[in-house]
């Protein structure tokens, strides 16, 4: 992995398990698939959820 951020222009990082489950935390499993879901209220959801998960 070294040897690939030397060259890459964003470098990696591997993730433990133990990371991995707290980023994953307080998420809902869902099944596969397209969600049809249609709105503002759904859009807004969607923002809040994208930022709880990215942004905390």
């Amino acid at each position: 992995m070294q040897r690939y951020n030397a060259q890459a222009a964003a470098p990696v990082a591997a993730r433990t398990q133990a990371e991995v489950c707290r980023f994953l935390a307080g998420l809902e499993l869902i099944e596969p698939g397209i969600d049809l879901r249609r709105g503002a209220e759904h859009d807004h959801e969607r923002k809040i959820s994208y930022a709880r998960t990215f942004l905390s």
